[in-house]
């Protein structure tokens, strides 16, 4: 088999007497999408932070591209992550926190252009008002697109920072119907086109189901079980986490991820 794109190797983390991650061993490869599941408080998030390099002191190994990454991969070029957490400026434009967004992706404003690539098309939301005027949805596009979004890659230097690592945690938190759609569409297009790696946390059982190639099941720190693609997979995780929806519906409003 190739070697992974990334790879952990026993994570281990506590905070204090709480230990939040046990031992978990998980591993992308070129051309794959993982989706990682588990109830609220089971590690996800951590372990997210974790391998971008947000938190330190950990037990365990990351391998980036088969080289060692004591510290994480967030300040990797070929590495890009998104998380629900991170905040947008709520006083200034959707053009400038996108500017500033570009910034953290590692690319410049100028391939925030139309011709970007990302999941969302921005040219229907206000581009002179202040983000604060915004519903948290088209927070979360402004937010997924300018981390997500890359110029076209035909230049050699261009194709050399290009990414090969997405990590998305909680992407679909405050979507409507059609913006999980866009999204999903956006996942399997670019690793089907770039041969990408992609690491999601996500909420809706459907959705990860049909995108993922293995999904991660990951409870108290531990990783308790590992689903390749099959039309038993979606019954078993729906055993595992009966409370979690399938899948959005038209009119669905943002739901607690877990």
């Amino acid at each position: 088999m190739n070697t992974p794109t990334v790879s952990l190797s026993g994570i281990t983390k506590s905070f204090g007497k709480q230990e939040v991650l046990r031992g978990v061993d998980l591993q992308v490869y070129p051309g794959e999408v993982v989706a990682l599941i588990g109830p609220n408080g089971s590690g996800k998030s951590t372990l997210f932070k974790i391998l971008s390099g947000l938190i330190q002191n950990y037990a365990g190994t990351i391998s980036f591209l088969g080289k060692e990454q004591p510290r994480g991969i967030g300040h990797h070029h070929h590495a890009v992550f998104c998380f629900d957490s991170m905040p947008l400026f709520s006083r200034f434009t959707m053009p400038e926190n996108l500017a500033l967004l570009s910034l953290l992706s590692k690319t410049t404003i100028q391939e925030r252009d139309g011709s970007s690539s990302g999941p969302f098309p921005l040219d229907t939301l206000p581009a002179k008002k202040a983000v604060q005027v915004f519903s948290q949805g088209m927070k979360q596009q402004v937010l997924t697109q300018g981390l997500l979004s890359t110029s076209p890659s035909t230049p050699t230097t261009e194709v050399a920072r290009q990414p090969v690592l997405y990590v998305l945690d909680e992407p679909t938190n405050s979507l409507d119907y059609q913006g999980v759609q866009r999204l999903e569409h956006w996942i399997t297009s670019t690793v089907r086109d770039s041969q990408s790696s992609v690491l999601v946390s996500g909420h809706y059982l459907e959705m990860m189901d049909r995108i993922a190639h293995r999904t991660v099941c990951l409870r108290d720190g531990r990783v308790t079980g590992t689903y390749g693609p099959g039309k038993e997979r979606l019954g078993v995780l729906r055993a595992q986490f009966p409370l979690s929806p399938l899948s959005p519906t038209s009119d669905s409003q943002p739901g607690r991820g877990i």
